[in-house]
């Protein structure tokens, strides 16, 4: 039995989630500069760029969805009345593009066939990279009353960006388009669709743009979100969630970050990331952390500053003076005191969004601030501490301008929490262990290692039986416990959109090619297999960075709850989202799915995310990858050194907000070493940290094929509390009971491990 559709008909659930996913691609795009020219009523039109009939939507790999469709720039800019003049250079375009994917697909499979791997492995190690375009002819210009030019970047797991042209730079086939169309046209709007930043700093200092707009990636809908906001149908409200720099070489310790690198990842910046180095080492970037424009202006006020024990409590009234409805975002930052600790010159302490705003009108927002969220890391104690002294509270809307709402002062030292010697771990009850060690070994074996899918040669994040497409589930051999169906994410439900069985119900395996590009068969198999058709088209919504350039709690619980209705109809338990990693560096593969540099605003945002799944019984998230994953070079095999302070204030910080505020039913540990133990391995992750400092009570599951790489050992993963190893291997279970037999591991280890699986299944099943 399959949850799927056979019909591939609308569903009314489909319609709702494409209007909130609409609404959130809206809201996460951020307006970087502006003379006046946006917002722009429907008009004749010159359209350029590889990102204008091929918008990207999301990022590669597990983060991707496979959804019915979606709208590109060029038609929904066509949907909201704009005349596109001329479009043989789209039309070129699309034939250079298709000639170059063409030759990529054959590269591709050459190389799948050579190391006689899956071609899943050689697409992540080599995803397609778009190319740009020719050069637009001068004398080939249309008649129009504005030109847009949209930058497209793909990005993807398993690879890094890098700093050249047509990636983190542009092509020199971009930058002269751009400077013709710009000089051309006496309204130009640069437009940027791309996963993170890019370096554009010349069309502030040497090229003239009249606007540019960072639609982001904003999954299924992007093009019609794009539409809304250049048309002012809907006001721009997005903030920046990073630091965009004048140049790469700006960021901290670039010459060895990625490809520039080795294996042995030295974090050498410790707290000082993003913001916090720019502000250290007194660098002024392109466009600050939190920044934004709008098509109104708002004034902010001082109403209230109050403060006790337990926090502060800032009082801003924010009035819209504009001539536009909108939304505006109130940021606090604090200014800690210098003491013997380390520390940033600001942190973000609060924030808060108000309501759409019609003009003239006001709302007081109210940010209260935990005075545990202000601590710093102490090694001396293993605790996290206040410092004496005054603590300074700063109101900024866009993170350029701030003013001061109030002091602070701290008489003496006082410690938050403390890390060290506390065991806040959960409690399994007595008869969830008397069940598991009731069961024979070999069903404790596969209850640690997930069901094995039954081709082991099944696309990774595609190895669930019961849900074609999911990533993977636990085992059904033990009778009257069911099985948990765990499904790939980040912008949504990764399933197989279209999938078939035979005549005598056999599923019939897809084209390798058509599944990895869009999880679906090729049309000369539909033609050829006889049998019934099934349909799992999910959401696409925007990807993580945009998601969090919203900076607001309500829309990213509401895509939550939207989420969730996607997992009770196609029979998901756990969702493998949201992906968590700080933004270390601009150019990893996988910030697409990361929601910022900053702990505190990620851990916020993400928790209303995890609550809006939650809040429907039965389902779970999979909050990742713990930890330091930020980057995807060398993924498997890097050792990523910390010092503890940049760890508990950076790294882990946005992980223990989550737990804390959210429950998370499970996390994934991380492919790479954190200080010479790789993560599944790691007790002092799992264990020490997770569940006895922060109080985890879910599973704690490896990521997909971490043992296969040899990089991590599954009886090591008993040992440390990474209670289950995906997707599922008989050479997992073999080692690990090699290990008990020989008592090398202790069988209550991973008697507890096993609990800990019942216990969210009984939890979710209940």
């Amino acid at each position: 039995m399959y949850y799927a559709d056979t019909t591939d008909r609308i569903s009314d659930l489909e319609l709702k989630n494409r209007k909130i996913s609409r609404n959130a691609a809206c809201e996460g795009i951020v307006l970087l500069k502006n003379d006046g020219v946006l917002p722009i009523r429907p008009c004749r039109i010159a359209l350029y760029g590889n990102g204008a009939r091929k918008t990207v939507k999301g990022g590669c790999g597990s983060g991707d969805v496979n959804e019915r469709s979606y709208v590109t720039v060029e038609e929904g800019l066509e949907q909201a009345g704009f005349q596109i003049m001329d479009k043989r250079w789209l039309d070129a375009y699309d034939r250079s593009f298709e000639q170059d994917r063409t030759v990529w697909k054959e590269e591709l499979l050459k190389e799948t066939a050579r190391r006689r791997t899956h071609i899943d492995v050689v697409y992540l190690e080599t995803p397609h990279t778009m190319p740009t375009g020719d050069v637009v002819a001068k004398d080939e210009l249309p008649s129009a009353d504005a030109a847009f030019y949209v930058i497209a970047r793909r990005s993807t797991e398993g690879n890094d960006r890098q700093d050249i042209g047509r990636d983190y730079r542009l092509s020199d086939v971009e930058k002269r388009n751009i400077q013709l169309l710009s000089r051309h046209y006496e309204r130009f709007v640069l437009i940027l669709n791309v996963p993170g930043p890019v370096d554009i700093t010349e069309f502030h200092e040497s090229i003239y743009v009249n606007a540019v707009l960072l639609i982001s990636q904003g999954g299924l809908e992007t093009g019609n979100a794009a539409a809304d906001v250049l048309t002012g149908k809907v006001v721009p409200s997005g903030r920046l969630t990073d630091t965009w720099a004048r140049s790469y070489s700006d960021y901290p310790f670039t010459e060895e970050f990625s490809y520039a690198g080795s294996d042995e990842v030295v974090y050498r910046e410790g707290i000082y990331v993003g913001y916090r180095w720019f502000d250290k080492m007194k660098k002024t970037p392109l466009y600050p952390f939190g920044y934004g424009l709008s098509y109104t202006d708002f004034s902010l006020y001082k109403e209230q500053f109050l403060v006790d024990e337990s926090g502060i409590e800032v009082g801003v009234r924010v009035q819209n003076i504009g001539d536009c409805s909108a939304k505006e975002v109130v940021q606090i930052y604090c200014k800690q005191p210098k003491g013997a600790l380390e520390k940033a010159v600001r942190v973000l302490a609060g924030f808060e969004k108000t309501r759409l705003l019609k003009p003239g009108e006001e709302q007081t927002i109210k940010v209260r601030i935990c005075w545990d969220d202000l601590a710093s890391y102490e090694e001396a104690t293993g605790c996290m501490v206040l410092e004496s002294g005054t603590y300074e509270f700063l109101v900024s809307d866009s993170g350029k301008t701030f003013f001061s709402a109030g002091t602070a002062k701290l008489y003496k030292k006082r410690c938050v929490e403390e890390l060290k010697n506390v065991d806040h771990t959960p409690l399994i009850p007595d008869e969830i262990m008397d069940f598991v060690r009731a069961l024979p070994l070999e069903q404790r074996l596969e209850l640690v290692t997930g069901a094995a899918p039954v081709n082991q040669d099944a696309v990774i994040g595609n190895g669930a039986v019961s849900v074609v497409g999911a990533a993977g589930e636990t085992t059904r051999s033990i009778e009257g416990l069911p099985a948990l169906i765990l499904a790939d994410g980040g912008s949504g439900i990764r399933l197989i959109s279209h999938f078939m069985t035979d005549e005598s119900g056999q599923l019939v395996p897809p084209d390798p090619m058509a599944g990895m590009e869009r999880g679906a068969f090729s049309d000369s198999q539909s033609q050829d297999v006889k049998g019934t058709d099934y349909y799992q088209y999910c959401t696409s919504y925007p990807v993580g960075t945009a998601l969090a350039q919203s900076w607001n709690r309500t829309l990213l619980r509401e895509v939550g709850r939207s989420v969730a209705g996607e997992m009770k109809k196609y029979g998901i338990h756990l969702w493998l989202a949201p992906s968590v990693n700080i933004h270390r560096n601009p150019l990893c593969g996988r910030n697409f799915e990361y929601y910022s540099e900053d702990p505190f605003l990620a851990g916020e945002l993400a928790s209303e995310l995890c609550m809006g799944v939650q809040e429907t019984p039965g389902l779970g998230v999979t909050v990742k990858h713990f930890a330091c994953n930020n980057q995807e070079y060398l993924r498997t095999s890097m050792n990523s050194v910390v010092s503890m302070q940049a760890l508990y204030e950076i790294y882990l910080r946005v992980f223990a907000r989550i737990i804390k505020k959210a429950c998370p039913a499970s996390i994934m540990t991380s492919y790479n070493q954190v200080n010479g133990v790789h993560s599944a391995n790691n007790r002092w992750l799992c264990t020490e940290v997770a569940r006895k400092q922060w109080g985890f009570d879910g599973i704690f599951m490896s990521d997909w094929g971490t043992t296969h790489h040899g990089a991590s050992d599954p009886a090591l993963c008993m040992e440390a509390g990474n209670d289950l190893i995906m997707p599922g291997r008989q050479k997992d279970r073999d080692r690990i009971c090699e290990a008990v037999a020989s008592g090398e591991l202790e069988e209550e280890a991973l008697n507890r491990c096993a609990a800990r699986i019942v216990k969210v299944i009984w939890k979710l099943f209940s």
